[in-house]
């Protein structure tokens, strides 16, 4: 039986052209085509079905692998994807270390990778300087190149994108944007939160040097930039400009002048009370002799005073107000004896 099933076997791969070397099961003759289903010759190995599986690879002791093995390195591998006999895609390795799927009709590469892990959506030549590289059709019309959206509907911050890039201190970018219009654009849909939504939030640490929050710069050979523009109520705890720390107890610090149509200070309380018949009024004679001992008014702050460390205007012209209130009833009892003297004069000439 074992001499008949040898006799049956050689026969068979005789008629069907095919022959066993070394255990290996191969055609005759290597140059011919092999056709399982149909028979066309048309590639070396044809598999037609009409089923949905034409081909398996199946391993029962280890994973499956199918390899291709091309004869050059700066040639390319490729499984190619045909619909009505015409390539429509290919996938597989461009050149020597690049794996690609390519869109044959335009001969678009929408996904390069290379060996040494860097992607590329939308542009052949990958690498350079960015590990992920994604680049829109320049005759695209599409409002976004990238889009990252959460469908989470819970309470939690969840990040549409995170990106960090912490370098040695004092290095790296977490975030780059280059625009035509805006580099930057932040909206805050906040919708029903009593809380607070910030279109843009920036927030700085640190131990040393010096910490920006958000950082603004602009310039224009044509006309003006502003490093900050704000269309709306503007709230600040402590701002400074063109000085290098606050002043301690001031909101706002200025290492400069300052110019505006009009300033308006809310003081509490108005000197009208120097009108109140209740106010101590100084008597002219010690007016003069507090000047002629402190070359000052009364309640008033010396001049070395205000030179070293300047004057509150709300509260400078509060003290000014006095003086001159002060001042008018002065006049008034200077108005008061003149018009006494005048009558004692006028009783004199009548005698």
């Amino acid at each position: 039986m074992a001499v008949a099933a040898t006799i049956l076997l050689a026969t068979t791969f005789a008629n069907a052209q095919w022959t066993t070397t070394a255990g290996v099961v191969h055609p005759v003759t290597l140059t011919n085509n092999v056709s399982v289903g149909t028979n066309i010759n048309g590639a070396n190995l044809y598999v037609e079905k009409s089923s949905a599986v034409t081909l398996g690879i199946k391993s029962t002791t280890a994973g499956a692998t199918m390899f291709m093995d091309k004869g050059s390195v700066t040639a390319n591998a490729a499984f190619a994807y045909k619909f009505g006999g015409a390539v429509q895609w290919n996938t597989g390795m461009l050149g020597n270390n690049n794996y690609s799927v390519r869109y044959v009709p335009s001969n678009n590469f929408p996904l390069v990778i290379t060996g040494n892990g860097y992607v590329s959506i939308g542009n052949l030549a990958a690498g350079g300087n960015y590990k992920l590289d994604v680049q829109g059709p320049p005759t695209s019309n599409s409002f976004y190149t990238i889009n990252a959206q959460t469908n989470y509907l819970g309470t939690l911050d969840i990040r549409g994108v995170h990106a960090v890039s912490k370098c040695a201190d004092g290095y790296g970018i977490g975030v780059e944007g280059i625009g035509g219009y805006m580099g930057l654009y932040g909206t805050a849909d906040a919708g029903a939160y009593t809380g607070v939504g910030y279109g843009v939030y920036g927030y700085a640490t640190g131990t040393a040097g010096y910490r920006y929050g958000v950082y603004g710069y602009a310039s224009n050979s044509g006309g003006p930039a502003y490093a900050g523009y704000f269309d709306g109520t503007t709230y600040a705890a402590n701002m400074i400009v063109n000085a290098s720390s606050p002043a301690t107890g001031y909101s706002l610090t200025v290492g400069g002048k300052i110019i505006c149509t009009e300033v308006r200070v809310q003081l509490t309380p108005f000197p009208d009370y120097v009108f109140s018949k209740n106010y101590n009024l100084n008597t002219i004679e010690q007016v003069e002799e507090h000047i002629k001992q402190y070359n000052h008014l009364p309640g008033m702050p010396p001049a070395c005073e205000v030179e070293e460390g300047g004057m509150a205007v709300g509260e400078m012209q509060g003290k000014i107000i006095e003086k001159v209130e002060e001042q008018a009833l002065y006049i008034i009892q200077l108005n008061n004896k003149i018009k006494e003297l005048e009558k004692k004069i006028e009783a004199i000439q009548l005698k």
